[in-house]
C-alpha cells in the first residue's frame, strides 16, 4: 500500500489585478497558480473510486479562481494567504490534508525578470 498521496494542481493560468501601485493595478495581468494537497492517510476513494472520499480538484481550482480574479491584489504573498485560507476553510477544515499554494507573477515589472516572480505559502515545501 502506497504511504504518499497528493493531488497536484498544475498550471492553473488565472487573470487578475496585482501589483504595488494603482497604476499596475489598473491592467489586467497574468499569474499562475500551482497547489499540492497531501494526505496524512491515503484517501478512501483510492479503494471506493468515489469522489466523496477525497478532495475535487476542480472544485479547489474553482475557489481559488474566484478569489484571484473578484478581487484586486497589491502583493503575491497577501494573495497566496487568502487563496491558502479560503482552500483550507472551505475544503480542509477537520481533514488530515496539508495544502501549500504557489503563485507566479508571470510578467513582474522588473528588468530583465525572464520567469516573473513566486511566492509560496503553505504546510509544507515541495
Amino acid at each position: 500500500m502506497a504511504s504518499f498521496t497528493q493531488i497536484q494542481i498544475n498550471g492553473l493560468l488565472l487573470k487578475t489585478h496585482l501589483g504595488w501601485g494603482a497604476k499596475e493595478r489598473q491592467k489586467v495581468q497574468p499569474i499562475r497558480v500551482d497547489a499540492w494537497l497531501r494526505f496524512q492517510k491515503v484517501p478512501l476513494a483510492c479503494k471506493t473510486d468515489d469522489l466523496k472520499e477525497t478532495v475535487c480538484y476542480g472544485q479547489v481550482s474553482d475557489c481559488i479562481r474566484e478569489l484571484i480574479e473578484k478581487r484586486e491584489f497589491r502583493l503575491i504573498e497577501y494573495m497566496a494567504a487568502e487563496a491558502y485560507n479560503a482552500v483550507k476553510k472551505e475544503f480542509l477544515q477537520n481533514k488530515k490534508i496539508d495544502f501549500t499554494i504557489k503563485i507566479t507573477k508571470l510578467k513582474a515589472p522588473v528588468k530583465n525578470l525572464k520567469d516573473g516572480s513566486v511566492f509560496w505559502y503553505g504546510d509544507f515545501s515541495v
